[in-house]
């Protein structure tokens, strides 16, 4: 882990009581940590990127990749890409750079992601790129991990 990934985790909200305490899996379990983290790494670039020529493949990966609450909070921003992104031709490439896992209690869990995202006009043809780091709240739900809200931190 780098120097910058811990000082982040140690300066993010605290989740909870529990934190740090045996029942935290990401503390204790090696194992589950980085199943939780291939996870959400894979969730979150997927989430998080997107092509105007297949929106509609998108909505149905978000649909399987999220829960509802995550669906009902970020429904806006989808609707706006939906209706953008043609216009534009705009893709968006998301990739995790770096993530930490603060917390895997029960069914819920908390991973500290530091994203890389580069963009591409197909109208204006241009690109532009831009880093972002944001606590990723997944839960549990028939063995696999969904996310469920996104807070953003400090800009990078």
């Amino acid at each position: 882990m780098t120097a910058g990934l811990v000082a982040a985790i140690m300066s993010a909200p605290a989740a909870g009581a529990q934190e740090n305490s045996e029942d935290n899996l990401a503390v204790v379990d090696a194992e589950a940590t980085a199943d939780l983290l291939e996870r959400a790494n894979d969730v979150v670039e997927q989430v998080m990127s997107y092509d105007y020529r297949d929106l509609a493949s998108r909505r149905a990966l978000v649909a399987e990749l999220t829960t509802d609450d995550f669906q009902r909070d970020q429904g806006g921003l989808f609707d706006q890409i939906d209706t953008q992104a043609p216009a534009q031709q705009l893709t968006l490439t998301s990739t995790v750079a770096d993530s930490a896992a603060r917390s895997i209690v029960d069914d819920e869990a908390e991973v500290l992601v530091f994203l890389d995202q580069t963009s591409l006009s197909g109208v204006s043809q241009q690109e532009g790129g831009s880093g972002v780091m944001f606590l990723a709240t997944f839960e549990r739900s028939d063995g696999e991990w969904l996310l469920d809200e996104i807070e953003a931190l400090g800009g990078q």
